[in-house]
């Protein structure tokens, strides 16, 4: 449910997404290109998965109570750092499945 509250709050998360949704579809289909006033919105998806995977670590292992709202704000400032200060930069992204099989991955440089 955590997740799910945090997707919510996007503009860019399907609303009519069912609960066998492939995330890796979609966000394989997502808008990748370079934006020019912040990043894209594939890179602001996997800066949210990224932090929904960080809350997760941090409840588990620091028995931090997860927020989304913590979640929110922290995937914008460090998107819109990222963005304002490598105008020449490289990223990259694999993602996994439980098996440890890659799902999708990608790269880009601007």
């Amino acid at each position: 449910m955590f997740a799910m509250n945090i997707w919510r709050c996007t503009h860019f998360f399907p609303k009519d997404a069912q609960q066998n949704f492939d995330g890796i579809d979609w966000l394989a289909q997502l808008p990748h290109t370079k934006a020019s006033n912040g990043p894209n919105a594939l890179s602001k998806a996997l800066l949210l998965c990224w932090q929904i995977w960080e809350a997760r670590n941090n409840c588990i292992f620091k028995e931090i109570v997860p927020h989304p709202a913590r979640a929110l704000l922290m995937a914008r400032r460090i998107g819109l750092d990222y963005w304002k200060i490598n105008n020449l930069a490289a990223t990259g992204f694999v993602i996994h499945d439980w098996n440890g099989n890659v799902r999708l991955a990608g790269g880009c440089h601007s």
